[in-house]
């Protein structure tokens, strides 16, 4: 394995296509995909990279980065219902156990997807209030299943496609820029820490 591998699952409802140059292994997933297909796939695609799974640190491990590209979305309904559009279930508190599979495999997740604040409907503040309070509980026990420290931002991702004239139904690539809002870091231990960068 390189010094820094990385595989990136893409659910393609997020448009746009992910340059072959931003991982070493690309899972797409899509709607009809079960949670347990998409970490299964991820879990192969680390296994084709050299990965095995480690009990030590996720400091002290090969350097095999997931970043998770999809829709963080509130549920309609209100609750304040917080969830990642990751196959067809979605990644939330009530699935993300099923993560476990993915134990000791990574070194770090990123998750580049909306966090509950901007980019949805518009809702009322206790809904919004649950919502963020519901996605910190889905990122620490995400670093927790996985035993792997967890990247993300509470508020809304903002991504740009290149679009090509001569190809209309080609969304083109996808590029993120610089974080948007506030990015934490979850341990797998319980803590969780503002950072400035992934």
């Amino acid at each position: 394995m390189s010094s820094t591998a990385s595989v990136i699952v893409h659910d393609t409802r997020l448009l746009g296509t992910v340059p072959r140059t931003y991982s070493d292994r690309l899972v797409s997933v899509n709607d009809s995909h079960s949670l347990n297909f998409v970490l299964r796939s991820i879990r192969q695609a680390a296994i084709e990279l050299g990965g095995v799974p480690s009990t030590a640190p996720a400091a002290s491990r090969a350097s095999l980065k997931l970043t998770i590209m999809c829709h963080g979305r509130i549920a309609l309904g209100g609750g304040g219902h917080y969830y990642l559009e990751l196959g067809h279930m979605g990644l939330q508190l009530t699935t993300v156990a099923e993560a476990r599979m993915l134990r000791g495999y990574f070194s770090k997740i990123k998750v580049k997807a909306c966090g509950a604040l901007g980019g949805h409907t518009p809702v009322p503040p206790a809904t919004l209030t649950a919502a963020l309070q519901e996605s910190d509980r889905l990122f620490h026990k995400l670093a927790k299943k996985t035993d792997t420290p967890v990247v993300a931002s509470d508020t809304a991702q903002l991504y740009e496609t290149t679009f090509d004239l001569m190809q209309p139904d080609f969304a083109g690539d996808i590029s993120f820029g610089a974080w948007e809002g506030n990015l934490f870091e979850y341990s797998p231990g319980g803590a969780r820490r503002q950072v400035t960068r992934a």
